[in-house]
């Protein structure tokens, strides 16, 4: 049985990946820095973490160098982004 010498696990990162990382970041982003000015006070702490958070995936996604490491980054940034849409509703009703 022969196997093939390039497997998912190893292709390169393609670009429609590092753009769906880049797309989640920047929307999670910018939904932290609308709770951070929201007023609440232990929201906005969080929120500054979860900010700096995806500023480390987004440098991270700068070095993937596989279609797996970008999977990875992208599932990491997409639960960071549903915290903050969790942060920012809770903000919302507590106004």
């Amino acid at each position: 049985a022969t196997t093939s010498a390039t497997s998912s696990s190893s292709a390169p990162a393609s670009a429609s990946k590092v753009a769906q990382v880049n797309s989640i970041v920047s929307s999670g982003r910018s939904i932290a820095k609308q709770v951070m000015a929201s007023g609440n006070k232990e929201n906005a702490r969080l929120a500054k973490n979860y900010d700096k958070y995806l500023a480390e995936v987004a440098n991270s996604a700068r070095g993937a160098r596989t279609d797996a490491e970008m999977d990875r980054l992208i599932k990491q940034a997409s639960q960071t982004k549903a915290y903050l849409v969790f942060l920012q509703r809770q903000s919302s009703q507590g106004q």
